[in-house]
């Protein structure tokens, strides 16, 4: 408590706030007012990253000459947003630049020869990847056949042997002396932007200024921890965003039906992104891209209405395949099984990341969704802290499977004859490295708080931690033995659960979205134990404290 005071004291922050940095590992006031104000300034050198210096020279040499370059992106979020981001910066800086993000349908995941033909084809005489390519040997060795330069900038983990590219920039390379590994795609290419414009003698504020909001958007979406750089990344992003200039960003944000000054993380994540997705996912990624570039309202007005419906479309897909998933599930007899991998003909592979994500959060389990295609399943994992699919993946041996990514979501694809033993296998890994424990879902409380200290300055001072998201979550607060008042059900359906809490000095709402069969249960004379994220509600012009629940209020004697 005594280090938490002195925090407080000297950062002039609740000392709630104070012992929530703490848990945090921040804990000087130096470390906590870079926390709470991330400065631009200390941005780690971008020639620390392996492979930059050359690849830099590569490309100056490009932009000088009037090569074409060839910028390959991805069809996500943090692929199409690295492909925008390359595209804007290169051509300010004068390159001649075509920028291109695969076709799920026809292309597949990562950069394939047949693209690197096609840039050949079309004269481009350096080939730029963003956001992958850390495993397209295939590609890169038909890039040297023909004599065409590929540059590689991805930060997904890396195999053993890397491919025979020009350049490989990637943090997460073994020999990598940059000091912070977890940069999404678009982290990397900004850092390839901040070394063009350092080699340019371009000054990084304007660099800062007008990109961000693009990094913002593509790091939020990748759900890499918002620590470190990417903090400061997406604490000025989202001031970018709501002063972007760019047409497209502007549609998308009033298709989403966000009001400028409201977007954060959690707008990003659930109303930003997807729309972008559902076109990468059901249609064309290009769509998205295009937006990004446009200097057209007209145009971007009518792509962002395009991509709007598309994510509707997508909703509606998503939701037959979880409920064909969820049947698949009980009817292969996987209930038993630590690693679900549920697997059908006929699945849009656009969603089934998405339906691996539910299942995973439903049953608290890894979880695989395959569709098959010919012979072969191809599919999505999401997993659960404890049991990582890269590494699992990397353990099965390319005989088997084919695939890789990230701890907690990865691609896999394999010959449909071996699903059985790919079953075994993961399920095998799980029963190594879960216990029971472990396939329990904890609510992860942070702090516990008396009634009395349920406070707006403590909301307030909460606020300033963010921008929340992985590796730096929303806190999440508990207090006991609490009364609650004017309970009822909320919303068309009763599906909310609303209510206000008796016993804090100022007046405290309470919200549990999806809570509202637990209505009629609660009893106003009992008391109770709520876990909590602690939030600001503005209700006809004044601020109040909002206590939305994270779980059901449980009785507490």
């Amino acid at each position: 408590m005594a280090a938490a005071l002195e925090l407080a004291r000297s950062v002039d922050l609740h000392v709630a706030c104070a012992m929530l940095l703490l848990k945090r590992g921040v804990t000087t006031p130096a470390e906590a007012l870079s926390f709470l104000g991330p400065c631009l300034d200390n941005l780690h050198d971008p020639f620390l990253l392996p492979d930059a210096d050359k690849a830099i020279e590569r490309i100056v040499a490009a932009i000088d000459s009037g090569e074409t370059i060839f910028i390959h992106g991805d069809y996500d979020v943090d692929g199409v947003t690295s492909a925008a981001l390359l595209t804007r910066v290169l051509r300010k800086l004068g390159a001649n630049v075509v920028p291109f993000v695969p076709s799920r349908s026809r292309d597949g995941y990562g950069i394939r020869a047949a693209t690197v033909e096609r840039a050949h084809a079309d004269g481009a005489g350096l080939f730029l990847s963003c956001d992958c390519g850390i495993s397209a040997h295939d590609a890169c060795n038909r890039a040297r056949e023909l004599g065409l330069d590929l540059i590689v900038t991805d930060h997904h983990q890396c195999q053993s042997t890397l491919p025979d590219a020009y350049a490989v920039v990637n943090p997460n390379r073994s020999d990598s002396a940059y000091p912070f590994s977890d940069l999404a795609g678009v982290g990397v290419a900004y850092k390839m932007c901040q070394a063009l414009c350092i080699r340019r003698n371009v000054p990084l504020d304007a660099l800062h200024k007008h990109f961000l909001d693009l990094v913002a958007l593509g790091t939020v979406s990748d759900v890499v921890p918002l620590t470190g750089e990417n903090r400061a990344y997406v604490y000025h992003g989202l001031r970018s965003i709501a002063d972007t200039q760019k047409q497209g960003l502007l549609a998308l944000i009033q298709a989403s039906g966000v009001p400028m000054e409201g977007v954060d993380t959690e707008t990003i994540g659930f109303r930003l992104g997807p729309r972008i997705n559902a076109v990468g996912r059901l249609a064309e990624a290009s769509t998205a891209l295009e937006l990004l570039l446009t200097s057209d309202a007209d145009v971007a007005g009518r792509i962002a209405a395009e991509m709007s419906q598309t994510n509707v479309e997508r909703q509606a897909e998503q939701s037959r395949v979880f409920q064909e998933a969820l049947a698949a599930v009980a009817e292969d007899n996987l209930t038993e099984d630590r690693v679900l991998v549920v697997a059908r003909e006929g699945w849009h592979a656009g969603v089934i990341g998405i339906v691996a994500g539910k299942l995973a959060e439903l049953f608290f389990k890894p979880a695989f969704v395959l569709t098959r295609t010919d012979d072969r399943f191809h599919g999505s994992g999401r997993s659960i802290p404890g049991y990582n699919l890269a590494a699992a993946i990397g353990l099965l041996g390319d005989d088997l499977v084919q695939g890789g990514g990230h701890a907690m979501a990865a691609g896999i694809s394999f010959e449909a004859a071996n699903l059985e033993q790919v079953r075994k296998k993961l399920n095998d890994l799980a029963n190594r490295w879960l216990t029971e424990e472990d396939l329990v879902p904890k609510v992860p409380i942070e702090l516990e708080l008396d009634p009395s200290g349920i406070t707006l300055q403590l909301a307030q001072d909460i606020a300033r931690l963010a921008p929340f998201g992985e590796g730096n979550r929303e806190p999440v607060l508990a207090t006991r033995r609490v009364k609650l008042t004017d309970i009822r059900a909320m919303g068309s359906s009763g599906n909310h659960l609303s209510a206000q809490l008796v016993g804090t000095t100022e007046a405290a709402r309470i919200v549990g979205w999806g809570m509202g069969e637990h209505s009629a249960a609660l009893d106003p004379t009992r008391l109770y134990r709520i876990c909590y994220n602690l939030r600001i509600d503005s209700f006809r012009g004044t601020d109040r404290v909002t206590l939305v629940l994270q779980d059901r209020p449980v009785e507490d004697e």
